[in-house]
């Protein structure tokens, strides 16, 4: 046995450390890795049409171009 019978505790407690750790930073990322940017990321046809409303709703382009910008963009 030995004089001191806990000596795998100290061996183990790191390992229990750095794997408790581990499973917390995995849970925060998919929970804020899956769901977190989800609202945030736009596909760049979307942000590219609605520059295209804003200039139209701001008069810089007329109906026609914005209807022959908007599906050049589509397609």
């Amino acid at each position: 046995m030995g004089s001191f019978p806990a000596y795998g505790m100290f061996i183990f407690m790191p390992i229990m450390a750095a794997m408790s750790i581990l499973v917390i930073f995995l849970i925060l990322y998919f929970v804020f890795g899956l769901f977190g940017h989800a609202d945030h990321v736009m596909p760049q046809d979307s942000q590219a049409v609605e520059i295209l409303k804003q200039r139209y709703a701001r008069g810089e382009i007329s109906e026609e171009e914005y209807r022959k910008k908007l599906s050049e963009i589509q397609n």
